[in-house]
Formats: structure tokens, C-alpha cells, sequence
């Protein structure tokens, strides 16, 4: 989807479908930050490293 949509619902949306999209994109959101987390730290590990 274009610029970072998760999901697509027409209207009327009823509450149900609204707050079950909420959770799916907190639940990407949350996976996606932590993968971003753990490869700062490995960028950060492997620039520690020597050429040797």
C-alpha cells in the first residue's frame, strides 16, 4: 500500500474492524522497532571491530 498504509477498510467501518487495524499496525510498529533496535546494535558491535 502507498506510504506506509497497513490495512484498507471502506466506510461505513464498524468499531470492531477499526480497532482490530489499530492493533495490527501497533503490533508491525512494535516488531519493527525492535528489529531496528537489535540491528543499531549489531552496526554498533561490528563497528568496534578492528580490520584484523
Amino acid at each position: 500500500m502507498k506510504a506506509g498504509a497497513i490495512d484498507f477498510s471502506t466506510e461505513p467501518v464498524s468499531d470492531n474492524d477499526l480497532l482490530g487495524a489499530i492493533v495490527r499496525a501497533e503490533q508491525k510498529d512494535a516488531k519493527s522497532r525492535k528489529v531496528r533496535s537489535e540491528m543499531a546494535s549489531i552496526q554498533s558491535r561490528i563497528a568496534t571491530l578492528t580490520p584484523r
